[in-house]
Order: C-alpha cells, then structure tokens, then sequence
C-alpha cells in the first residue's frame, strides 16, 4: 500500500501522517488551496 494522505468526515480532516520514518516519504498540506504536497527522500537517514 502506498503511503499517501486522505482526507474523511466530509473532507473536513486530512491525515498527514504516512509513517514518514519508515517510508521516507512526508506529507504537507497547502493552508491556501488545501493542496496536499509529497516529498520524497533520497538517502537512508543512517547514511
């Protein structure tokens, strides 16, 4: 499954949290537009 964002209760919540530890993947959120925005590292963090 991939770790993405969703939103619920009428689209009035969005989860953020993608277990960004283990999928090295983060989550921002547009407060303008409410634009969900990935980023996606590129190294372990034990490099």
């Amino acid at each position: 499954m991939a770790a993405r964002a969703y939103r619920y209760c009428n689209n009035h919540k969005i989860d953020i949290d993608i277990a960004s530890y283990t999928s090295n993947k983060a989550a921002v959120i547009d407060l303008d537009t409410l634009e969900i925005k990935y980023f996606e590292g590129d190294k372990d963090i034990d490099e």
